[in-house]
């Protein structure tokens, strides 16, 4: 069967997305209470895998299934690969994506002398799931912490840097360093960006973020960071792109600026995805992990 041209599912996907809309727009009408349940459960389930060409991490991986009545709460078995010896930086992708996302980084860390554990989140690749609010996300970070700690750093990017913060302010994820990379501070900054998708407006907003704290059990302003972050002590480095288009930097720089003796480091250019590959962005990583690890303080190899 001859494969859809990019054009071919570009005009399909619009057709789709066209249909939605008029679609929560009648069904906010007729029954607003059922359709902000669909729709905040559109919002918190992961929608797409990654595309299938992403490379996957050098060398002989060992996997890690992390289950127990600890898990409960995560939705099920959280599945990690874990790569390298030495001191383990816990490595954490975002929305819609897995851990082979972050395959230039893992690369980066386990040529220096690390061991990399990289997890896919709830309902992400191999990881059970569907509905995955950002506490479940955060449990199943802390969770793979405390199973293959101690954790020398965490390295997060977006959602999954979301989550990490949570973990390591609220849940007990014991880390040495923290390497947050364009991560929202906020959750209704992405469920307004779901209510603008679907042409609708701001009653539409309050009804379906209602349903979503419902979903989650708490309320979203619980997830405001900045006010979380301020009593961490625990060296970390910001990394963002002004003109990233998925996450806007203002949140790096609130959180970034509540994290006390937190450094950020602006790079211009590589966007919210190309920074896990940008050559700067891993130089700074590793420098950062480096400076701060045990053996550099020691002297030992």
């Amino acid at each position: 069967m001859a494969r859809k041209s990019k054009s071919q599912a570009s005009v399909g996907q619009l057709l789709q997305l066209g249909v939605m809309r008029v679609a929560f727009r009648l069904g906010f009408a007729l029954a607003p209470g059922s359709t902000a349940e669909r729709a905040a459960r559109l919002f918190l389930s992961p929608q797409q895998g990654p595309p299938k060409n992403l490379v996957t991490p050098q060398g002989e991986a060992t996997r890690l299934v992390i289950d127990g009545p600890d898990m409960a709460t995560t939705g099920g078995p959280i599945v990690a690969w874990s790569w390298g010896t030495g001191p383990t930086v816990l490595v954490v992708h975002g929305w819609e994506g897995e851990h082979r996302r972050m395959t230039p980084i893992i690369d980066r860390l386990t040529g220096a002398g690390y061991r990399v554990v990289a997890m896919d989140l709830p309902g992400h690749g191999a990881s059970a799931g569907k509905l995955v609010p950002i506490p479940l996300l955060a449990r199943a970070v802390g969770a793979v912490g405390a199973k293959l700690g101690p954790v020398e750093a965490v390295v997060g990017h977006s959602l999954g840097g979301t989550a990490a913060m949570l973990a390591l302010t609220e849940l007990g994820l014991q880390a040495r360093k923290a390497v947050i990379i364009a991560s929202p501070n906020h959750p209704a900054h992405f469920a307004r960006q779901v209510i603008q998708m679907l042409g609708l407006g701001e009653s539409h907003f309050a009804l379906t973020a209602q349903a979503i704290e419902r979903l989650a059990g708490r309320p979203m302003d619980s997830l405001f960071l900045p006010p979380l972050l301020r009593k961490l002590d625990l060296p970390a480095l910001f990394l963002h792109d002004p003109a990233d288009e998925v996450v806007p930097i203002s949140h790096t720089h609130d959180n970034s600026g509540a994290w006390p003796g937190a450094k950020l480091k602006v790079l211009e250019g590589p966007g919210h995805r190309r920074i896990l590959s940008d050559e700067e962005a891993l130089k700074a990583i590793l420098e950062f992990v480096r400076a701060e690890d045990r053996r550099a303080e020691t002297g030992t190899a």
